[in-house]
């Protein structure tokens, strides 16, 4: 019979579009950042649902389709449509009472018999009963897969209408076509990972539509080398509010520095093949595969982005995965032998994950050339279709190129904690190339557009926005922490993961979670009443109206910003885990553009 392989896993971005960054994460660095260990998410997901607190996407019957939405909202020639699902629901609704809208992001959440957690705002449910409103949840362009009915396939030509300022268009349209129909006057944007994004620039370029944003997770500052994220994934790694200690960061980093050593000659490259039961003939002499494998996730999986101190498995669960990694290394002569030991203890629980009657992976493929060629499919299939994951990775990582970059390197000399010295930003950014034949000087060039258009973390100009940033979800490093705008708050909480305090309340929630939704509401009920008599020139200069035909207008400050030049070169995290307010502005102004 045909002989099982086991995929490298991806992190599951940005990204996690609740989330996706990735951004996600997802965030991202390319696609597999916001792919990594989606099954073991979704479970995860489903344990902490509560039917009241997730909105139901399970029933085909109450999914409503607006068919009127614009394929290109900036070129009045143009008068292609297509069909937006979304969704309604009154259980909370109140005389007087807001809508709140949940944002979609990356992923495919309209699927018959799931509820997909990039669509569940728990959060936003829970906090749409404290306030009486209506709720609804919306579609994003193109992630709709063969059902997206605005292209016939998925062309680089046929993507060009597949960016976030189509989305935001997308949403501002849609809600002026559908409030004349609800009984609410004020809306909240709500989002997590990239759909956070798109409700903080959602306020921020339509604020006559959307009174206040919560935007948990979001990354704003779009950027080519996306140093950072690996520098708070090794941060967290020793993060004793998570589990962490730096014993385990030092194992993890010795392992993948021995793993570099045996890549230098034949025989050590035949035996770390050997050793993790890699597939194919010889696939460690081809760097690409180097730089795949063991250069940007590493070799085993810890995902600091996603930890849960209820998950059960240890790429979800820090204190599991380094207390396990600590007795490992005490019973191993090397590092790189106890992230063995670590690799066959995942697989176990993979296995056991396994769907009944279906046979565990024989061995691990580490071919980035295969990984390549599957999102080099450009027809449009399902999300039920064995390609679904390709065609979701091939759209995200177009995102990326025309617009946000955010490759998470691993570059030698860094913090990153995996094998250093492959995943290059050079590497990082051929996938472009080889996708959708964008050079590197397009992608940085998209990127330098996207900034000055959004205004990066500054968020200048805009007003009446939360944004929620967990301790260990690297994706804090692109976001805004500290707002311009007296009205632009910013909650950091400790030991928290991405999009973590939009979970549903359960039992042993962790107080700083609470504590976190507590914040949330507060702020919104203190500012609803406020947002809806903002008709300040600061608020509006920027918007268009709701018939505009041409793209809208970048902050007008967005270019201020300061040179790489004159930006500090130092890019350490440890002190700013302290998240004192001094902290936090310094980490701002180290981040650079690179």
């Amino acid at each position: 019979g045909e002989r099982k392989v086991r995929k490298k896993p991806k992190r599951f971005a940005m990204m996690a579009s609740i989330c996706g960054i990735g951004w996600l994460s997802l965030m991202v660095g390319t696609a597999m950042a916001w792919q990594r260990h989606h099954e073991t998410v979704q479970r995860l997901w489903n344990e902490l649902q509560e039917k009241e607190t997730t909105l139901d996407l399970s029933d085909p019957s109450m999914i409503q389709k607006y068919c009127d939405q614009k394929l290109d909202h900036f070129d009045p020639q143009n008068t292609k449509t297509w069909c937006q699902r979304f969704l309604t629901n009154a259980n909370f609704k109140k005389p007087g009472g807001p809508a709140f809208i949940c944002i979609d992001g990356e992923d495919y959440p309209w699927l018959s018999g799931r509820r997909p957690y990039t669509m569940v705002c728990n959060n936003m449910v829970q906090l749409a009963k404290e306030f009486g409103a209506i709720m609804l949840a919306v579609e994003h362009r193109y992630y709709g897969g063969a059902d997206f009915d605005g292209v016939p396939d998925f062309t680089t030509e046929n993507l060009k209408y597949h960016t976030s300022r189509q989305a935001l268009a997308d949403l501002n349209q849609f809600w002026g076509w559908i409030s004349p129909q609800l009984p609410a006057s004020e809306v909240v944007v709500f989002g997590g990972s990239y759909p956070g994004s798109l409700s903080a620039w959602a306020r921020k370029l339509y604020p006559e539509s959307f009174r206040a944003s919560v935007a948990s997770s979001a990354p704003l500052l779009a950027q080519a080398n996306f140093v950072g994220y690996n520098d708070v994934v090794a941060s967290a790694l020793t993060a004793s509010s998570v589990g962490g200690s730096p014993e385990c960061l030092a194992t993890y980093s010795k392992g993948h520095a021995e793993l570099k050593e045996m890549m230098k000659t034949a025989e050590g490259r035949r035996a770390v093949e050997k050793k993790f039961n890699l597939c194919g003939y010889n696939p460690l002499d081809d760097e690409n595969n180097i730089a795949y494998w063991a250069g940007q996730d590493g070799i085993v999986a810890t995902i600091p982005q996603y930890n849960n101190a209820i998950c059960e498995h240890t790429n979800c669960n820090m204190k599991l995965f380094c207390g396990n990694l600590s007795i490992m290394s005490k019973s191993t002569v090397s590092a790189i032998d106890a992230l063995q030991l670590m690799f066959d203890f995942q697989n176990q629980e993979n296995a056991r994950g396994q769907p009944r009657g279906q046979p565990a992976p024989e061995c691990t493929d580490a071919s980035y050339a295969k990984y390549v060629d599957g999102m080099k499919r450009t027809e449009k299939v399902s999300g039920t279709d064995p390609k679904a994951g390709d065609q979701l990775r091939r759209l995200w990582t177009f995102q990326t190129c025309n617009e946000f970059g955010w490759y998470q390197t691993c570059e030698s000399g860094s913090n990153c904690p995996y094998t250093q010295g492959f995943n290059t930003i050079h590497w990082a950014l051929d996938i472009c190339n080889l996708l959708f034949d964008m050079s590197p000087g397009d992608v940085l060039h998209n990127i330098d557009k996207t900034n000055q258009f959004y205004g990066g973390a500054a968020y200048p100009g805009a007003t009446y926005t939360v944004f929620t940033n967990g301790e260990v979800d690297p994706w804090h490093w692109e976001s805004t922490l500290v707002g311009e705008d007296p009205t632009v708050d910013a909650i950091f909480v400790k030991g928290a993961s991405h999009c973590e305090w939009m979970h549903a309340v359960t039992p042993g929630m962790p107080g700083m979670l609470i504590e976190a939704k507590k914040a949330i509401q507060n702020k919104i009920a203190s500012w609803l009443p406020m947002a809806a008599k903002d008709t300040t020139p600061e608020a509006t200069k920027q918007v268009k109206p709701k018939a505009e035909t041409k793209d809208p207008q970048p902050a007008k400050d967005a270019k201020e910003k300061p040179t790489k030049a004159e930006m500090p070169k130092a890019n350490k995290l440890n002190k700013f885990l302290l998240a004192t307010e001094s902290e936090i502005t310094s980490h701002l102004q180290v981040r650079t553009e690179l």
